[in-house]
């Protein structure tokens, strides 16, 4: 499929028409020629050896450039009052332009991911199977990527992937490490990440940058330029980049080579029962028991057994096939294909511009397109003759046994197989996203009659748009009908050849029938091939809003000015997820299409508009005082009334209470809430393929003896016998169009301690509590909570989401989307920052900065999940402390830093069996400890005054530190946590930036 990104490039070129307009004015507004040696875009002394500034250090003015709106007071991330205040009542972490480019990244999402802030299962690309979309998120809190908002320089944006907002455009990045939905609205609730752009840049700047692994791969090639010029009236900035990523094969890393499961005690090499020689369900009667023999210790025999093809056998002849072994007949996807690192390659373009229209209006534009090329690659198409709803006939030629196998309803015995003939799935996604920011800004100087009364008040007035257009096409599959006619009855022709189809009056033309039992033949790889059919999605998706904001002082009291934000906004969403009709998931049950089962989906559109209003003000209680430097009280509220489910409103209070000038004591209540997405509300009915641990394995439990199991395990042996094929099974995940809005409250309190006296001046000390307590929190209720509950309380609501086959095997576990879960976590931030003066020796510098995940309790229905100091497939990984630290050196045009980052011990399982939570594939009540992981970066740069050139050469994970090792069984992707640990190894790297 083809989607056109005419709406996106015709917004980019409407916003590149004005800020072509703003160019073409500079001449005439005086432009000054660029000085012959231009100024650096970095300061000449470096912040941060580390990435990560302190917690507390607040966002600096963004400067303005001559003849603009001169504003002496600045907003600050969190609030809409300007004010001159360094530091305030909201913990805020900014990443400069300084640390990013000491950092050596060529995406700001790497950076983001590794605050200490940061838990849970944000997306990066370093996942493979789930993701491969080149995207990163940011899930601050652990809260999810769903409850951090994204904004560029205080306004929405269309998409959360922090890696499309070009490098070279942010100035800063500020984050927001408390809930803001009474300044920002919906989505505020882990969090804000605000990107801020750059301003006033005067010069050329031309970044060239090179990477690759310790391994000799992974390589990566990037490039930026960047034009910025002003005059009296106008400042421009445009610029341009591109980045591309090899990508990193599972089968070149030691711990991701192998598929390793741990199962019943004991570790083994296997991989999944769907390989390229079958694995074949058959009754254990006494013909097959002569046969094969596969249970020769058992006292009792159980109902079925499996066989695999002899390797080098053809597969025509029972005797061709021996009992199925996990060891020796396994397939190891890991190393066929799947990557630890998914491709990619960007291409971006940006503007900013300002015009000063009189000496009380700005107008300004804000735009950025960004293209993304990547794709995810995974093993070859597992085939299951069941959950694929595909009869191997009994009919058919080349069926040895005489007996129907598979077909979703029938009952009949299953075959599974890997189609290695097809090659590797991949699905190749081609993203397109695109902001335009317009307005204009400015004070009241220039009203008659007003300009007195409003004196020292600001406006701002903009409109944005934003879209983002996703074609995905997945490669590798089969065409459901075509293979059934092949597997079907066949019949001899006359020639000696076979036809499909029951004889000769009803056959089917075009067919050529396939040995499913033995498809290494040429032949039967050409027929294959010729079955096989590829699918495609696209998704679009618009934002528009208009905003409104007015700040300034509404008077003067013994304490200080009274300080007052007002301001509206509109925003309308509109999503539209268009899917191939060969991928479209098929009544009744919805849990089938005519491709194999992972890719089925269904369309989703739907879209909702909202109107908000929000006030917010800075009181000065007390000032000058003994013991009291300054006390102020903030509040705000805002009200949304949304088009779908009605209005709702939120506040917050803080304080800020400066003892003496070097402490800051700070206290935050905030009302959050999030209001459930269109794919909240109207996604219909389609598939996923989570992992899952089957209570009834290896069962024994006489029926009868607890209701509540039996309806779990029904159809399930109970003669210790069963096992399920595969730990991936078939869940069907649908949208509720009746949902309401999450709601919650955070609290927070610190303090900040910056002296001023000689000895420890440039040290820096904060010190956050927080506490976030969530309700009504929609959740897809994944598989294992729905048996966990089930089990539970006998419930009918949560058994009954359970389908199973005839002979025990899931066949489906409906997730639904409901306002189920509760969230209570809470923690302690701590940070440290010194910077020495500068010597004959250098400057020195150094950071700590880290989090302490006390608690994390997250509630589903009846069941609780404690997620602090622990990994689980679901939520990710909640390590109870990480933390960044760095020391770093400047002097004679030389940066050097060494920066490390922690991950903390977790574990996998809990030895109480009643948790339903075990390490073991098979075992109950097994847990597994992981000590604390940690990497060493480090960067030398070395500046050419003269010639204006910085090179930077780098090494990230220094120690080549390996991964955690938690086994395939308790990971998505590679044996490990991709979503947390580096899965690349050592990595070198080179930049250099001309100026000119």
């Amino acid at each position: 499929m083809k989607l056109s990104t005419h709406g996106l490039f015709r917004a980019a070129a409407h916003a590149a028409f004005v800020t072509g307009i703003a160019a073409t004015m500079l001449p005439a507004f005086g432009q000054e020629p660029l000085p012959a040696a231009p100024e650096p875009v970095a300061p000449a002394e470096p912040l941060a050896a580390i990435p990560v500034t302190p917690i507390t250090t607040e966002a600096p003015a963004a400067p303005k450039s001559e003849g603009s709106v001169k504003l002496e007071k600045v907003e600050v991330t969190g609030s809409r009052i300007r004010r001159v205040d360094a530091e305030g009542a909201t913990p805020i972490v900014t990443i400069d332009r300084a640390a990013i480019q000491a950092s050596g990244v060529t995406t700001i999402g790497d950076l983001l991911q590794e605050l200490p802030s940061i838990a849970g299962a944000a997306s990066n690309p370093r996942v493979n199977n789930g993701g491969g979309d080149g995207a990163a998120t940011v899930s601050l809190r652990g809260l999810g990527t769903n409850r951090t908002l994204i904004l560029l320089n205080g306004r929405r944006l269309v998409q959360q992937d922090v890696n499309s907002i070009p490098l070279n455009l942010v100035q800063r990045v500020d984050v927001l490490k408390e809930g803001a939905s009474a300044i920002y609205g919906s989505d505020a609730i882990g969090g804000v990440v605000n990107f801020i752009t750059r301003r006033d840049f005067k010069s050329v700047e031309l970044n060239a940058d090179y990477g690759i692994s310790g391994e000799g791969d992974g390589q990566r090639k990037g490039v930026g330029l960047s034009w910025g010029t002003s005059s009296d009236k106008a400042n421009i900035m445009i610029g341009l980049n591109y980045n591309q990523q090899d990508a990193v094969s599972a089968a070149d890393r030691g711990f991701s080579k192998f598929a390793t499961y741990l199962s019943s005690g004991s570790v083994s090499q296997a991989g999944s029962s769907r390989n390229p020689r079958g694995r074949i369900t058959l009754p254990n009667d006494a013909a097959n028991q002569q046969r094969y023999n596969c249970f020769p210790t058992a006292t009792t025999q159980p109902a079925t057994l499996t066989v695999s093809r002899i390797d080098g056998r053809a597969g025509s002849s029972p005797d061709d096939y021996q009992c199925y072994n996990s060891a020796r007949d396994s397939y190891n996807y890991q190393a066929v294909g799947n990557v630890v690192l998914t491709p990619q390659e960007r291409t971006g373009l940006f503007s900013v511009a300002s015009y000063q229209i009189s000496d009380s209006v700005e107008g300004y534009t804000e735009f950025f397109v960004n293209s993304t090329r990547s794709a995810f690659i995974i093993a070859p198409l597992p085939f299951d003759a069941r959950a694929d709803d595909i009869v191997v006939s009994a009919d058919n030629a080349y069926n040895p046994f005489d007996m129907d196998f598979g077909g979703l309803n029938t009952g009949n015995p299953n075959l599974l197989n890997r189609f290695v003939q097809l090659g590797n799935r991949s699905a190749q996604f081609k993203t397109n996203v695109g902001q335009v920011n317009l307005g204009l800004r400015g004070d009241f100087s220039a009203i008659p009659g007003i300009a007195e009364v409003m004196d020292g008040w600001n406006w701002d007035a903009g409109i944005g748009y934003g879209r983002l257009e996703q074609t995905t096409d997945r490669l590798g599959y089969v065409f459901g009908p075509a293979l059934q006619a092949t597997v079907g009855p066949t019949f001899t022709r006359a020639d000696g050849s076979l036809g499909c189809g029951p004889d000769a009056a009803n056959e089917i033309t075009g067919c050529t029938p396939i040995n499913i039992f033995n498809l290494s033949a040429p032949d039967q790889i050409a027929s294959l091939q010729a079955a096989s059919a590829n699918a495609g999605s696209s998704l679009n998706r618009t934002l528009k809003s208009v905003t409104f904001n007015l700040n300034g002082d509404l008077a003067q009291l013994p304490a200080g000015p009274l300080g007052l934000a007002l301001g509206g906004e509109y925003r309308e969403q509109i999503i539209s997820n268009k899917i191939d009709f060969l991928a479209r998931s098929l009544p009744p049950d919805f849990n089938k299409c005519y491709l194999s089962q992972e890719v089925c989906s269904n369309p989703t559109q739907g879209d909702f508009n909202v109107t908000e209003y929000y006030a917010e003000a800075l009181v000065p209680v007390l000032a000058e005082l003994p013991g009291v430097k300054q006390l102020n009280f903030i509040t705000g509220i805002r009200l949304s009334d949304y088009s779908n489910f009605g209005s709702t409103t939120n506040a917050k209070f803080s304080l800020e209470y400066r003892p003496i000038d070097d402490m800051l004591i700070r206290a935050g209540y905030a009302a959050v809430f999030r209001a459930p997405t269109i794919e909240d509300l109207f996604t219909p009915a389609s598939i996923s393929n989570p992992l899952y641990k089957d209570p009834c394995t290896g069962t024994t439990q006489a029926v009868g003896v607890d209701p509540a199991f039996d309806r779990v395990c029904a159809n399930v042996p109970r003669d210790g016998s069963y096992a399920p094929a595969t730990q991936q099974i078939t869940a069907s995940v649908s949208g509720n169009p009746d949902l309401r809005p999450e709601t919650g409250s955070v609290i927070t309190y610190g303090v900040v301690y910056d002296p001023s006296w000689s000895v420890l001046k440039g040290l820096s000390v904060s010190l956050d509590f927080w506490s976030y307590k969530l309700k009504d929190t929609i959740e897809s209720v994944q598989p294992n909570t729905v048996s966990r509950a089930c089990l539970a309380t006998n419930d009918d609501f949560y058994c009954n989401l359970i389908t199973r086959d005839s002979d025990g095997s899931i066949r489906n576990i409906d997730s639904p989307t409901l306002n189920l879960g509760n969230v209570d976590t809470n923690g302690v931030d701590l940070g440290l920052k010194y910077r020495s003066q500068k010597t004959a020796f250098g400057r020195f510098n150094g950071s700590l900065d880290a989090t302490y995940l006390q608690k994390y309790d997250r509630q589903i229905g009846p069941i609780v999940i404690h997620n602090a100091g622990r990994y689980t497939n679901q939520d990710g990984n909640y390590s109870r402390l990480r933390g960044n630290a760095s020391t770093g050196w400047s002097n004679f045009g030389i940066d050097a830093n060494l920066s490390a980052r922690y991950i903390g011990p977790y574990q996998i399982g809990d030895r109480n069996v009643a948790e339903q939570s075990s390490a073991d594939g098979s075992l109950d009540g097994v847990e597994l400890e992981f000590k604390g992981t940690v990497y060493f970066d480090a960067t030398l740069a070395y500046k050419v005054k003269q010639t204006n050139t910085k090179f930077l050469i780098g090494v990230d994970n220094l120690a080549n530190k390996k991964p955690p090792f938690q086994y395939q069984n308790n990971s998505l992707n590679a044996n490990t946590d991709v979503n947390t640990f580096d899965t690349v190894g050592r990595y070198f790297f080179f930049k250099l930036t001309q100026t000119f």
